[in-house]
């Protein structure tokens, strides 16, 4: 007896319960794993980021490390009380320091660049000496070490080991030729500039004050002259410092003959060379 199996196809066979179920669980499983290995991307991404962004920080703290900071006395004097002052990490300037100024003010080639240079040392044992190497004025450094004396009050002396920021050499100078502020830089505040440092300045008279000397005569300067600027207008009878208060050294031919003298000018009408 022959029966006919109608209906029957075994490439799509009928689905059952049981199987439904079994392919729910597995499409469930191939779902959760698409989610586990995004979330292990995510992690590994953030990871990364979070990798970079420490770096960055780590870079940040090594830069950090150096400090600019343009309230410091500066040349060995204590910022607080009495203490000995700390450049450690400190940027600054090695600059001439002032009897080295007091040596530009005697001369009338001022602006000659082999005067505005800095002296570099070496130590043996306790004693310091001077070496062939020289820094020039204005010279950006960070410095190293320090080596300062109390010499009383709020002043120290000794020597700084310091490096050059834009290649790294180290030397030895003077605490005396160490600053903070970039006073040449001072083009809108010629009165805060005199009072770190001397400077070469151009005259041009713009304001409403001529130069006059220590009794408040007028002087007659060539407009355009290179003058040495040394500080600020100290107690004179006749000089008021509200209208002339900046001093500087004048070379040229005077009533008694050639030399330097020192006139009191107009912040305004004074420009910062060098």
């Amino acid at each position: 007896m022959i029966v006919a199996m109608a209906g029957s196809n075994n490439d799509n066979p009928e689905k059952t319960p049981d199987t439904m179920l079994m392919e729910t669980t597995i499409q469930e499983e191939s779902s959760d794993n698409v989610v586990i290995e995004s979330e292990i991307e995510n992690f590994e991404t953030e990871e990364n980021l979070q990798d970079d962004v420490s770096t960055e920080v780590e870079k940040e703290k090594i830069t950090n490390t150096e400090i600019r900071n343009e309230e410091l006395n500066g040349r060995g004097r204590a910022d607080i009380g009495r203490s000995e002052p700390d450049y450690i990490n400190v940027i600054g300037y090695a600059v001439i320091s002032s009897s080295q100024q007091y040596e530009i003010e005697h001369t009338d080639n001022f602006e000659d660049a082999n005067l505005w240079i800095v002296p570099t040392y070496e130590q043996d044992k306790q004693f310091w000496n001077e070496t062939e190497i020289t820094l020039p004025h204005k010279t950006e450094v960070v410095v190293r070490g320090q080596y300062l004396e109390h010499e009383g009050y709020g002043a120290y002396s000794g020597y700084l080991l310091v490096e050059k920021t834009d290649g790294g050499q180290q030397y030895y100078i003077n605490v005396r030729n160490f600053i903070t502020k970039p006073y040449w830089n001072y083009e809108e505040e010629i009165h805060k500039a005199a009072l770190t440092g001397c400077f070469v300045a151009e005259y041009h008279q713009s304001s409403d004050y001529y130069p006059v000397s220590n009794d408040g005569s007028k002087v007659e300067i060539e407009d355009g002259m290179r003058v040495l600027v040394t500080g600020i207008t100290g107690t004179y009878r006749n000089v008021k410092p509200s209208e002339t208060g900046i001093d500087a050294v004048v070379w040229k031919e005077w009533k008694y003959g050639y030399g330097g003298v020192t006139v009191h000018f107009n912040e305004e009408d004074l420009t910062i060379i060098y």
